[in-house]
């Protein structure tokens, strides 16, 4: 019910289903949690999680709890908090972060301007880096006019093989501003930007 009141925008009473529920589980925090964070209420999904916390309910859906706090703290810009909560998801509550866990924390740290350490994770992460990844560093390299960054991400982009234009589209409005021999470098046999 929590989720179809949300589905419908209403979360005064999505809230008050949740609120009336008497044995609260990780499902319903996490579908509460969802919810909030559906509709833009980032501040409320992240007290809603520490109240999960503060009650002693383990998140057993461990992985979708998580990556809804870390999705909340890349778009609301909050480092530390993601940051702290991708670490204490593993030290305190001994979950093993999958690739969206370390995705959404390169978008967090891209998002916020820490280029080196989005770059440093994406090439240490227990992953080999997908298309998600890369294409997050190559436009958070271009917001912040990266154009050495956004060049090396497009060129892992390139070697994965996609047949997806987005590279070329994102790398076309860095290239115009760079010298001819650097986008030779990127485009040997193809398009010249």
């Amino acid at each position: 019910m929590i989720a179809a009141f949300a589905q419908t925008g209403d979360m005064q009473k999505a809230r008050k289903c949740f609120d009336q529920t008497p044995r609260k589980d990780a499902v319903s925090w996490t579908t509460m949690m969802t919810a909030y964070t559906q509709v833009g209420k980032c501040k409320e999904a992240l007290q809603l999680f520490k109240l999960m916390d503060q009650s002693g309910v383990y998140p057993d859906q461990g992985a979708i709890t998580f990556s809804i706090v870390l999705f909340v703290c890349s778009h609301g810009g909050m480092m530390k908090r993601g940051w702290e909560s991708f670490l204490a998801m593993q030290a305190d509550h001994f979950l093993k972060p999958d690739v969206d866990h370390f995705v959404s924390m390169i978008d967090l740290l891209g998002r916020c301007g820490w280029l080196d350490l989005a770059f440093e994770l994406i090439e240490t992460m227990p992953f080999v880096p997908d298309d998600v990844a890369w294409t997050i560093l190559l436009n958070t390299s271009k917001l912040y006019d990266e154009s050495t960054r956004a060049r090396l991400a497009a060129k892992h982009l390139m070697e994965l093989g996609d047949e997806d234009s987005a590279p070329y589209v994102l790398l076309a409005g860095v290239c115009r501003s760079s010298s001819p021999q650097q986008d030779e470098e990127l485009f040997p046999h193809s398009l010249s930007l």
